[in-house]
């Protein structure tokens, strides 16, 4: 059975929308208030508008003429959890969170946190500005990308054990990657298939590709 999968478009910087395409091909789309502003970049069609419309264009609200979910602007959720409460309620297996990161770090780091969320409920979670993809990894993961993109771990978990990396150009075996620690950051790609496991322990994988690259290996995330 296919995966069923959620483009939620954010309200937070789409520094390239190439890479970001294929990821939405089969997905259901829906606009967090803002994020209605993407989807024409995207060439995708909103079924469906969250938000407490507070930072939305009024031109293109008018425009748009599908079915809005409405919240008061005073409220316990942003935007983007309201998004994620809607993909665990209508049992979506993959969700891309696309343009979710920006310029206020508080809301980018809390929709890294998200991730957390999606993770808890056995849901697949990406976080892209078409530059930048944000996951988890914990337990492996395979893929490919060009020679020099970077490729960035950080462990959530107090200690992240048994990790081993191949086909990067820094590799290792049952490598101990520590939470205060920056043993995984800046890793590159050489242009060959790689892999990162994890024995004990929750990865953040941080990949970092040039403006205007296309996205590689994703679906092994």
């Amino acid at each position: 059975m296919d995966a069923r999968v959620l483009g939620l478009l954010f309200n937070g910087e789409l520094r390239d929308p190439g890479p970001v395409r294929p990821l939405l091909e089969a997905a259901a789309i829906v606009a967090l208030d803002g994020g209605l502003r993407h989807a024409r970049a995207l060439g995708v069609v909103p079924r469906l508008l969250i938000g407490d419309l507070d930072s939305v264009d009024p031109e293109l609200l008018a425009g748009y003429s599908g079915p809005v979910e409405r919240y008061p602007r005073v409220k316990d959720e942003t935007d983007g959890e309201l998004g994620i409460r809607h993909a665990l309620a209508a049992g979506y297996d993959r969700v891309v969170m696309v343009a979710a990161f920006g310029d206020r770090w508080d809301h980018t780091l809390a929709n890294m946190a998200l991730l957390l969320r999606l993770r808890r409920a056995s849901v697949q979670g990406i976080m892209t500005d078409g530059v930048t993809d944000a996951f988890l990894i914990d337990r492996s993961w395979e893929g490919e990308g060009p020679s020099g993109e970077i490729m960035s771990l950080i462990s959530l978990t107090a200690r992240s054990t048994g990790v081993t990396i191949r086909g990067l150009r820094y590799t290792g075996e049952e490598l101990v990657i520590r939470r205060e620690g920056s043993l995984g950051i800046s890793n590159e790609f050489t242009g060959a298939r790689a892999s990162i496991s994890v024995r004990r322990g929750l990865l953040l994988a941080i990949r970092t590709r040039a403006a205007g690259a296309a996205a590689g290996g994703l679906a092994g995330m």
